[in-house]
């Protein structure tokens, strides 16, 4: 049974609950489909805790700046299971090393066909001794190579015992490489939409222990439409000004989630803010490359973002605690201060597609230099399989 402090959503965590619970029928699938900030990734969370009880869970949640970066999502997934390739044929096992980097492809290129089979046989391998779920968060950001691994595999499971648990943003839906419902065994598709009035009053005691006043509690929920990402925003708003509390006052509503979201980032400390900035442009940031990039402690500068729920930090690594957050960090800073931070990065990544990224977004104008290491980085990308 799924389980976790999920408030107003019983009907969709029944859902996930009915389609864990059938995974001897699997291969089944089902997507969470919902607007920026409607909770798909909480109940995605909720859903792959309770599976990793019984079933062997590979997960990934790709960001906007992984999007071009080949075969970032297949590593994700595969992480911790490489000793199985040991069982593959060798051509595939040499496929899958060389597309994660950890080897030189054997030809000069990854056989992209290779890498696919590679990854069906995985799958195969694991489901002999327990379920597996497969589980990708944001599928509109997954790089184009593991988004065709993964239906090449999800088409031809027969009765594999693997379930798909996807995620994705309702409004960039058009950036789909494939559509699931099309592609992958199975397929329910699960509508994320607003939670209720009685539902929000819920969320923001239990999230803020915050009570508005009916007036307030009704114009929040109009103004969210029940998003609970918004409805904590405006909530967050409203206690910021205690009048909005009291019967008959205006609470004041920000024109955007985008204008409330920079609100909370402009409240962070300055150096709290180029620490943010720095995580936002990184791929996969962690504390040792951020302290590095900022020149200082990562842990003790994010410290207040921390307190303020706009990242949150789990061993080393950092990840803001909604999209849009990044986004806000990232467009709060000017554009002096991000090619600052991404020329430190350029200096610090070992991987060459990375370093490049950074260096061409450190560049004011045209480069003869950066041109050419541009081209260069694209050679490699394209010998493992980036379009």
């Amino acid at each position: 049974m799924v389980t976790g402090e999920v408030v107003g959503r019983e009907t969709e965590l029944a859902v996930l609950a009915e389609f864990l619970a059938a995974a001897e029928a699997w291969p089944r699938t089902l997507v969470l489909e919902g607007e920026a900030g409607a909770g798909k990734t909480t109940l995605w969370q909720t859903a792959i805790e309770d599976a990793r009880v019984e079933f062997r869970v590979l997960a990934t949640r790709p960001l906007e700046t992984e999007a071009k970066l080949a075969f970032a999502g297949v590593g994700d997934l595969l992480d911790g299971v490489h000793d199985t390739f040991g069982g593959l044929q060798e051509p595939q096992a040499q496929a899958l090393r060389a597309a994660l980097l950890l080897e030189s492809p054997a030809a000069g290129s990854v056989d992209e066909r290779a890498v696919a089979l590679g990854f069906l046989g995985v799958l195969r391998l694991l489901a002999t001794e327990q379920p597996v779920l497969i589980a990708v968060d944001d599928l509109q950001w997954l790089d184009l190579p593991s988004a065709r691994v993964l239906a090449f595999a999800g088409s031809r499971l027969g009765e594999v015992r693997a379930g798909f648990l996807i995620a994705l943003r309702a409004e960039e839906r058009w950036r789909l490489a494939f559509a699931p419902e099309r592609i992958l065994p199975a397929c329910t598709q699960l509508p994320i939409g607003g939670l209720t009035f009685d539902a929000i009053h819920q969320l923001l005691r239990a999230r803020l222990g915050l009570v508005l006043s009916r007036p307030a509690l009704r114009l929040v929920h109009e103004t969210a439409a029940g998003n609970p990402f918004f409805a904590l925003e405006l909530a967050r708003a409203a206690a910021a000004k205690p009048t909005a509390h009291l019967p008959g006052e205006t609470l004041h509503v920000p024109l955007t989630v985008r204008e409330l979201v920079g609100a909370r980032v402009a409240e962070q400390p300055v150096e709290t803010r180029r620490a943010l900035l720095t995580v936002a442009a990184l791929a996969d940031p962690r504390l040792d490359l951020v302290s590095a990039a900022i020149a200082g402690d990562a842990a003790a500068t994010l410290d207040p973002a921390v307190v303020a729920e706009i990242v949150s930090v789990v061993g080393s690594r950092i990840r803001f605690t909604h999209p849009l957050l990044a986004a806000a960090a990232y467009e709060a800073a000017v554009p002096g201060e991000r090619r600052k931070i991404h020329a430190a990065l350029a200096t610090l990544l070992g991987d060459r597609e990375e370093q490049v990224r950074h260096l061409a977004l450190a560049t004011d104008g045209p480069d003869a230099n950066v041109a050419a290491a541009l081209d260069e980085a694209a050679a490699l990308a394209r010998a493992r399989g980036a379009p």
